[in-house]
């Protein structure tokens, strides 16, 4: 049995949609579920109505951020309902207008890989297209708040029932960016997973600046091989204007790579770059900002034990929150700089391959965490010092529960062990299983398939050492390989306004009093064997103490593979107790938890084939098989691609207005009197309404 990419999961319609009934064609809806399911997903852009139409091999997660809404009567009766809107961030009403622009073509947006960057005008994009946070009302009969994040920019308030973008989460002049810092939407890093306590009322998030020298020396770090040169240390910019004038003639030669495409990249580089970099850098630095519900942002820089300042290296995509602590995780999400050869290299196939060849690296492993003790949050403090530890796996998303257990924090990870999340699959890309086939159309910009099993795992986190003082783990190849996306009881829910703790990782620990509450739901994208790529299989090959060897994933490749499943996970018994198999062609993703109204519970899902896009509602405690599938009526496909995080609500409401100050918003870049007569004049009207 051979399993493959579903043909469907990279198209999409950008059209809106509002209240759209969809049809029940398998199985029952439940009476007793009720409430709205929230979907985030990246929807082509200004040029492509979905990613499958982009032949730039431009990586799925870059595109416009589109919240979806799909609504569930209960006992009163009636229809599903499907819902979409654009997040129309500042940056997307600028993209938006400049691409029916003629007289403005070189303002216009374009396509870096993952990032799509207007070069000498405004900066890059924050599409605020990965993840969605669910706020709880303060009080009895106030709006729930909905929250759409990016781990390149800072969070955008949504109303649940408009779907309109409401306000930015912070000012311009609260977040610290990284590159274009002088250009109205610098390249600001943040978090996708901010955490929200809703017993304190308090929003945390990060915000990281890397250091230029830092950045430059990555994306350069194959020249030295070219000839016996130092690059100057301390300053980008003197680095720059070296290489600007480097005389490369009579230089090594890179693989296929003749000589004159070698020195024609490194001249797009060095543009690029200077474009980038300003006299006035900022310098490395990483914050934890809290902010509370009237939308108050303090921030406190972060600092090691030798108090010197933390640098995040590749992503924080998850914050992770305890009653006592913050956790700062510099994920295995990497951030590498070639992922934006694939536009640089101008098309050639041969050159893209070669130079994602030398400059790709793996995954970091272990995971540095810094634990920050709220207590040292305080005002007047400028600086809190960290415990920093390391989290044995490559960890993206996980949970932890609110309070310690024996002096100790409880973390629930995900180890997506030598499945790369950063290394999207392109057209110069050949399959390791057949090196005379490239990736199959369908796929180009999606996922690499995976190059070892994951682990769901337990780790018991000392907050005053840092150190790992228990983990138990469980993998195996019916369930855990690719794991994706996770939910769970109390994610981002809370019961009754208290914490749901999990269990420890222990089979003779603690449980909680309701089954369900010891659970954690995942879903696993299996192996698909055209996935694999000559490249990640180099990259992870030869990585120590593998749990599948290459020579057996090889195997299993010729084999067919695997299949994708949706599983709940035990974390008392910490093993796999549940779960759906997909049949080949098919992929489950984006799993999110609804609690029942009578007693209850639910599990949602998207599900991709070849020719259908479906939503498949589980009985929460009993996975084998779907108690009902929707689909939109008159066979035609849901308007949604590869689908990201979701959230739930039980009820909506609409939004007061708000006035935002968009002026002083964007006072940084007013210096600049046609840039800012632009954003004043005709991406402000359009703002928040």
């Amino acid at each position: 049995m051979t399993y493959w990419f579903p043909k469907t999961a990279l198209i999409s319609s950008r059209v809106p949609v509002a209240n759209e009934a969809l049809e029940v064609f398998e199985g029952q809806l439940p009476s007793d579920l009720e409430g709205h399911v929230f979907a985030n997903a990246a929807v082509g852009d200004m040029e492509h109505e979905s990613p499958s139409q982009r032949s730039d091999n431009t990586p799925f997660l870059n595109g416009d951020g589109f919240v979806f809404r799909v609504s569930f009567p209960g006992a009163k009766g009636g229809d599903v309902t499907l819902s979409s809107r654009p997040i129309e961030t500042p940056c997307h009403i600028a993209d938006r207008i400049l691409a029916n622009d003629e007289s403005r073509k070189d303002w216009r947006f374009a396509n870096y890989g993952i990032a799509r960057i207007s070069i000498s005008y405004l900066g890059g994009r924050n599409f605020a297209n990965t993840a969605l946070l669910a706020i709880p009302p303060k009080n009895a009969g106030d709006p729930h708040r909905l929250l759409a994040t990016y781990d390149a920019g800072r969070p955008f308030e949504i109303d649940p029932v408009t779907l309109r973008t409401v306000r930015p989460i912070g000012t311009n002049a609260d977040w610290k960016g990284t590159l274009m810092v002088d250009h109205p939407f610098p390249f600001t890093n943040s978090s996708a997973h901010p955490a929200y306590d809703p017993i304190t009322r308090e929003l945390f998030t990060v915000n990281f600046v890397r250091d230029a020298e830092t950045l430059l020396r990555r994306l350069l770090q194959w020249l030295p091989s070219f000839g016996p040169f130092d690059l100057p240390v301390g300053n980008p910019l003197e680095m720059l204007a070296l290489l600007d004038g480097l005389e490369m003639e009579g230089l090594g030669r890179f693989g296929p790579v003749d000589l004159g495409r070698r020195v024609e990249l490194v001249r797009r580089a060095i543009d690029l770059l200077h474009s980038m970099i300003v006299a006035d850098r900022p310098k490395r630095a990483t914050y934890v900002m809290r902010v509370d519900d009237a939308g108050k942002v303090d921030k406190w820089k972060l600092v090691d034990e030798d108090g010197n300042p933390i640098e995040i290296l590749h992503s924080s995509h998850q914050v992770g929150l305890t009653k006592d602590y913050i956790l700062v995780v510099d994920t295995g999400f990497k951030f590498e700089v070639d992922q934006l050869w694939s536009r640089l290299a101008g098309g050639d196939a041969d050159l893209e391959r070669a130079l994602r060849g030398w400059l790709s690296k793996p995954q970091p492993r272990p995971t540095p965490v810094y634990i920050v003790k709220r207590a040292d949050l305080r005002a007047g403090v400028d600086e809190v010092r960290v415990v920093s530890g390391s989290l044995d796996g490559e960890i993206v998303h996980f949970f932890t529960n609110y309070e310690l257990h024996d002096g100790r924090i409880v973390m629930h990870v995900a180890d997506q062990r030598s499945s790369d999340a950063a290394e999207f699959v392109t057209d110069s890309d050949l399959q390791q299983v057949d090196p005379t086939r490239k990736i199959p159309r369908e796929a180009i910009g999606g996922l690499s398939a995976p190059m070892d099993l994951n682990d769901f795992a337990c780790l018991q986190l000392d907050p005053k050492t840092g150190i790992v003082r228990r983990k138990t783990a469980e993998h195996n190849f019916d369930h855990t390989f690719g794991i994706g996306l996770i939910t769970a009881p109390d994610f981002p829910m809370w019961r009754d306004g208290k914490p749901v703790t999990r269990g420890t990782g222990e089979p003779n620990g603690p449980r909680p009093q309701r089954e369900i509450d010891a659970c954690v739901f995942f879903y696993a994208h299996g192996f698909i064997p055209s996935l694999l790529s000559q490249l990640v299989f180099d990259l992870y090959s030869k990585r120590p103490s593998p749990i599948v060897t290459p020579k057996k994933m090889l195997e299993l490749a010729k084999s067919g593979g695997t299949a994708a499943t949706v599983c709940r996970f035990d974390t008392v018994r910490n093993r796999v107790v549940d779960f759906c198999k997909m049949p080949p062609g098919a992929v489950i993703i984006s799993p999110q938890f609804v609690p029942g109204t009578e007693g209850r519970d639910f599990l949602i899902c998207n599900v991709f084939t070849d020719t259908s896009k479906e939503i498949w509602i589980f009985d929460a405690m009993s996975l084998r098989k779907p108690l009902c599938k929707l689909r939109r009526k008159g066979h035609e496909m849901l308007p949604w691609p590869y689908t990201l995080h979701t959230c739930w609500m039980p009820e909506i409401r609409e939004l007061p207005v708000v006035q935002f100050d968009n002026e002083d918003d964007f006072r940084h870049v007013r210096q600049d009197r046609e840039v800012y007569a632009f954003l004043r004049d005709e991406v402000f009207p359009h703002l928040y309404r």
